[in-house]
């Protein structure tokens, strides 16, 4: 059985170049330094995800090691980036990235998760079906709004990367899980083009686009916090 160790050096001669223009994008950005990534295989591939002194666990649908986003006089929020690889014929071509925030104390590994941003390279059946990017929001998110009741179920997102469809009512008046619905992030519909919801992964303006969305994140969460005061 492989150590740890071991199964780090053996994915590392495949890092791929843009992993490191990402981690010097979020280093400028985020109030950390001392965090990096780490290879890990999985059962679609080859996932980076962050790894150091300056993160801390957070777990949604799975475990993440995360670092700190934004802190306002409301909350703490923290961040997690993982980036999926797949092999073909022996070079890592990109799959897909995921943005997670999450809301608690360093010292909390049950960190409420908020909302995910990802970018998938679907195929198949699936390459219509999904905005790429979208946004995910989690149940646990809005399970205390009145209006959104039917939503309180908790339940986690799909695993990284899922493409599965969404839960029909069921006769006894249960609503559909809106935890998989895929929330449009760069669709051009104005341009009256059928695939306008659609934008490959371009792992070349990946850390741009990974930096960007952060920015963006922390301004609305700086947003909330400035209504939270008014």
């Amino acid at each position: 059985m492989l150590e740890r160790k071991d199964t780090i050096d053996r994915y590392e001669f495949i890092r791929p170049p843009e992993l490191r223009a990402i981690l010097q994008t979020l280093k400028r950005i985020l109030d950390a330094e001392n965090f990096g990534f780490e290879p890990v295989p999985s059962r679609r591939g080859i996932e980076y995800g962050f790894v150091g002194s300056d993160t801390s666990s957070a777990y949604a649908g799975r475990a993440y090691r995360v670092v700190p986003l934004l802190r306002t006089w409301t909350y703490d929020y923290w961040l997690a980036v993982v980036v999926r690889y797949v092999l073909s014929g022996g070079i890592p071509v990109l799959d897909a990235v995921g943005i997670t925030v999450f809301r608690g104390d360093r010292t909390d590994d049950q960190k409420l998760p908020l909302f995910r941003v990802e970018w998938d390279c679907p195929s198949g059946t699936a390459q219509g079906r999904h905005a790429q990017p979208h946004w995910h929001v989690y149940n646990a998110t809005v399970e205390h709004a009145p209006e959104l009741d039917g939503l309180s179920s908790g339940a986690p997102l799909l695993d990284f990367g899922a493409t599965q469809a969404l839960q029909e009512p069921n006769k006894a008046g249960g609503h559909a899980d809106f935890a998989r619905f895929h929330f449009a992030l760069a669709a051009r519909w104005h341009l009256r083009d059928a695939n306008a919801h659609l934008t490959q992964p371009d792992a070349a303006a990946l850390p741009s686009w990974v930096g960007e969305c952060v920015m963006y994140i922390a301004q609305q969460l700086e947003y909330l916090a400035e209504k939270a005061i008014a």
